[in-house]
């Protein structure tokens, strides 16, 4: 299951995170770029640092009528435990295109080349699989995401209401690690937070789950904290 790792925590689609899209005369549903960044950020830290593109090499195609085509070529990395990985990833884009009022010229296509590219490296690694796969395309899956979605807020909001501290992003950070880990768990977690006064602490402790991956990790980590305390578990 570890060479699954990455994929089965980015497999599936938020409902919200799809947009409807048009290829080749027929409807399509695609991902919404910005958050595939911010889910891959989650996983794999701020782009350009924990994953992003290097050796960008664009090559430009004239064809006929006028008409450019960009093609580029870049190698996408990304670190996972540690470890650097990278892989060779491409695509191409029409620049300059002809319309009834002559050439047209695409002024986002650098965005949009680099945008497309991204979106394919990370497929690769399994983020967005459910679309890629077709999923979406199927009434009866869509319907099952969205129960499941319901079902995981109704959680998150519960996890919220337990947790006490003032600042609304430290508590929904914290709620959001919280959220796919058994209720028993949970609460010790909770407790564990809502006894800890110092915000740099409490900081701490969202940090320290936060690169947990897995209950023994998350069991040393609550021991530590508790032994900084000096509670016996």
């Amino acid at each position: 299951m570890k060479n699954l790792e990455i994929w089965k925590a980015n497999e599936k689609t938020q409902k919200d995170s799809t947009k409807d899209a048009s290829m080749g005369g027929r409807s399509i549903t695609s991902i919404n770029a910005i958050t595939q960044l911010e889910a891959a950020t989650k996983q794999f830290g701020p782009y350009g640092k924990g994953f992003g593109l290097k050796q960008t090499d664009f090559e430009y195609i004239d064809m006929s009528n006028g008409q450019k085509m960009a093609h580029l070529k870049a190698v996408f990395f990304y670190i996972h435990d540690g470890e650097h990985s990278e892989f060779p990833i491409s695509s191409t884009i029409i620049m300059v295109s002809k319309s009834k009022n002559g050439l047209y010229i695409d002024k986002d296509w650098a965005k949009k080349i680099e945008t497309d590219v991204t979106t394919k490296a990370l497929s690769k690694l399994g983020f967005n699989a459910d679309i890629f796969k077709g999923n979406w395309d199927d009434d009866k899956y869509v319907q099952e995401r969205v129960n499941e979605e319901r079902i995981l807020q109704s959680r998150f909001d519960a996890i919220i209401g337990m947790i006490k501290t003032k600042f609304v992003g430290e508590k929904k950070e914290f709620a959001d690690l919280l959220i796919n880990i058994d209720p028993q768990e949970q609460a010790k977690w909770i407790e564990l937070f809502n006894d800890t006064q110092a915000n740099h602490e409490r900081t701490e402790i969202v940090d320290r789950l936060g690169v947990c991956r897995n209950r023994q990790e998350r069991q040393a980590s609550y021991s530590l904290f508790m032994e900084n305390k000096n509670i016996k578990v």
